[in-house]
């Protein structure tokens, strides 16, 4: 779902399979946004160049429990309720604390999710929540030969 996405919002009410939001990007003002309110599976937000990627976990102990998060990712960032290890991140990824900054940015998708699907918005609101971006805007930038 979502892949290669340029703009708008796609809410999604429950599980999402393997590489989930795949090559989003932004584009000027042009933001794309997937809420997921269940789980992602393997790769999630591989490659991704910009926009934003939420997932809920409602239901689930986990909201991801496979590896490949953010492989890839030079843009962009994956918000996932609960705590992430380390070892689930994938190539140029990286954990960042989330702020109360950050809570208020994914606020109104909370709530949008919550007005399409029911749920408490201030229930997920107050979880904790991973915030996971790239670790540099060039993740593979070691791999070529003439750097």
């Amino acid at each position: 779902v979502a892949h290669s996405m340029r703009g708008g919002e796609v809410f999604v009410r429950d599980d999402i399979g393997y590489r989930g939001g795949i090559h989003m990007k932004e584009y000027r003002n042009k933001r794309p946004v997937l809420v997921v309110g269940g789980t992602s599976r393997a790769f999630l937000g591989e490659y991704m160049a910009g926009g934003l990627l939420i997932v809920l976990g409602i239901g689930s102990d986990r909201a991801v429990s496979e590896r490949g998060i953010g492989s890839g990712i030079h843009g962009g960032e994956i918000i996932i309720r609960g705590e992430i290890d380390e070892w689930y991140l994938g190539v140029g990824a990286k954990s960042f604390p989330f702020t109360d900054n950050d809570r208020e940015r994914i606020r109104p998708y909370i709530e949008e999710y919550c007005r399409l699907f029911g749920g408490d918005a201030q229930q997920l609101l107050s979880a904790e929540y991973t915030r996971i971006g790239p670790a540099s805007a060039r993740p593979f930038a070691n791999k070529y030969t003439w750097e």
